[in-house]
């Protein structure tokens, strides 16, 4: 631990960059299990995921800044988890209610603002984002299907 804790200070004090910090760290399968199953655990039975257009928030604790193209309430089970993934659980599928080019998405914890929280925030594009779809220009009244959604922890 106290190495750990030395490492995270000299990262602070800027003397480490994250790499060097915490180079040697690694996680468990089971633990990376966990960290994955969490999002179920944090966005809970009434998930919902947002598609939206426009410049993402600089994270997911800051309030959304674009416009909602779709917004797909999740089943209740809408992830499993194993080997450090979690994997897309049900079908996700919602009618876009705006028309835009989606650059972000949101897991969040229910549809009802403003009791809203963000569990997840990721990029969106049709290749190389955490979400990818067969287009990103979205029409108002299209139906927008997810296929296959994986989450993988970090540090094996």
């Amino acid at each position: 631990m106290t190495k750990l804790l030395l490492r995270a200070l000299a990262l602070v004090a800027g003397l480490l960059t994250p790499a060097a910090a915490f180079a040697a760290l690694s996680f468990s399968t089971a633990l990376r299990t966990d960290i994955a199953g969490q999002i179920q655990t944090a966005a809970g039975s009434a998930a919902v995921l947002e598609i939206e257009s426009g410049t993402a928030p600089s994270s997911c604790n800051t309030t959304d800044t674009g416009t909602v193209l779709v917004s797909i309430t999740l089943p209740a089970t809408f992830l499993t988890s194993s080997g450090g993934v979690a994997t897309q659980a049900g079908t996700w599928s919602g009618t876009a209610s705006a028309t835009g080019t989606a650059s972000y998405y949101r897991i969040v914890s229910s549809s009802t603002s403003p009791t809203t929280t963000c569990v997840v925030q990721g990029s969106v594009a049709t290749t190389g984002a955490d979400l990818n779809l067969s287009t990103t220009a979205i029409s108002s009244g299209v139906t927008v299907t997810i296929t296959g959604y994986t989450y993988t922890a970090g540090n094996p």
